[in-house]
């Protein structure tokens, strides 16, 4: 039976489509229609709207899936049905020792923000090194600014590597865009679990489809708060009506146990190096910390940015070099990162990621032009078309692929 909030929500959702393809942004009410159909009809309506992507966003040409997750090619199938079926996979390859080693003292001497509690907001909202507080902790999780992580090579070339790309593009079963980075520490500061650091029960709602990819970076056991993950709760009536009715709530312990056997319940625990991809619609939290701490860098590939609440942030230094097989192609499912303006209102963005890539000159010099350009821009939004730039450094106008002496501008 349809009912009137259904059409006003399926309304909202193409509006904010609409909306979202002419500036980029989604209007609250269109995202919060998402959430109501998800909760309505058990995931279906994202479903539904997945496959009308996978029709426009096809698959792209990446180069072998051989990367940090190992030779993936004769194992993706066997991965992607893990996925499918289950929710998560557990990949056997770890990532290397020397890798963890630079990304952990990252983490250690990068200055990250310690997240509110809701129980003690006496430390939230600093910036603190946490080497320095590792011994004594001023909050349950201190998160890293998303500039931090994009300026590591590590973490660029973890974006950028074929492996885990054509893991999310086989599962997605669509072009996959790289669309959230994050990393933290969870810390053993409160006695009880915190809503804030997500260590409740809860489903995401960040797309339309994702996949998470969640790397240890330190040994992680059954105290330290290890990822939890309710196997198949992710599928479409994977989670009972009665617990959708609640909405995109927090879920205790014993709500949750009610719906699902003891099986079900599947706690990550694992070296650090450890590499996890997960669907998160299905049930998860982190489980409360009790000794040490734990530290998580996590990717996430989704096959839209509907619904993007989340702030774009650049590197002027990416991509990376192992990027290059990836050819220009890469601001296709790297949109949020790579330099260069993607729309008509994001004008002060560095352009230069494309030198050097296969179907481009190595040193290309300044290209004058007047006018407009005729070519459309190669980037994610075919619509925009380049105005005349001028190099800050330089002050030559240039073509917007071409310039590599500095930031371009429109005079």
């Amino acid at each position: 039976m349809i009912r009137l909030r259904d059409i006003y929500d399926w309304t909202c959702l193409g509006t904010g489509a609409g909306t979202h393809a002419m500036t980029g942004k989604t209007p609250p009410p269109a995202y919060q229609a998402l959430v109501r159909q998800f909760c309505q009809t058990g995931g279906r309506s994202n479903d539904f709207l997945s496959r009308c992507i996978a029709q426009f966003r096809t698959k792209y040409a990446l180069p072998p899936p051989n990367g940090v997750l190992g030779p993936l090619a004769d194992e993706l199938p066997g991965i992607v049905d893990s996925l499918n079926t289950r929710g998560y996979h557990v990949f056997s390859r770890t990532l290397s020792e020397d890798l963890c080693d630079r990304l952990l003292a990252m983490g250690l001497d990068q200055p990250s923000l310690v997240r509110e509690d809701e129980r003690d907001v006496s430390a939230a909202g600093s910036l603190r090194v946490y080497r320095e507080d590792r011994s004594s902790p001023k909050g349950i999780r201190y998160d890293f600014p998303v500039a931090t992580l994009l300026a590591n090579p590590d973490v660029q070339e973890l974006l950028c590597d074929p492996s885990i790309l054509g893991v999310a593009q086989s599962y997605l079963g669509s072009l996959p865009m790289a669309d959230v980075l994050t990393m933290w520490w969870n810390t053993a500061y409160s006695d009880r679990p915190s809503e804030a650091a997500a260590q409740f029960y809860h489903f995401d709602m960040d797309r339309i489809k994702w996949l998470k990819f969640f790397i240890y970076l330190t040994d992680v056991d059954t105290n330290n708060g290890p990822h939890t993950f309710i196997a198949g709760s992710h599928k479409s009536g994977g989670i009972p009506p009665s617990v959708l009715k609640k909405g995109y709530v927090r879920l205790t312990d014993e709500e949750v146990s009610k719906h699902y056997s003891p099986a079900d319940f599947i706690e990550f625990t694992g070296k650090r190096g450890t590499v996890l991809a997960e669907d998160t619609r299905g049930l998860h939290k982190g489980k409360h910390v009790t000794q040490g701490d734990r530290l998580v860098l996590q990717l996430q590939f989704s096959n839209s940015l509907l619904v993007d609440t989340i702030p774009r942030q650049r590197s002027l230094n990416f991509p990376p070099p192992n990027a290059r097989p990836l050819s220009n192609g890469i601001r296709k499912y790297l949109p949020r990162f790579c330099p260069g303006p993607e729309r008509s209102d994001d004008r002060q963005a560095n352009a230069v990621f494309l030198v050097g890539y296969p179907g481009r000159p190595a040193n290309p010099s300044p290209q004058p032009i007047s006018g407009f350009a005729n070519r459309r821009h190669s980037g994610s939004d075919r619509r925009w078309q380049s105005p005349i730039r001028h190099c800050r450094v330089c002050g030559q106008q240039f073509h917007l692929e071409y310039c590599t002496r500095g930031k371009p501008e429109t005079r």
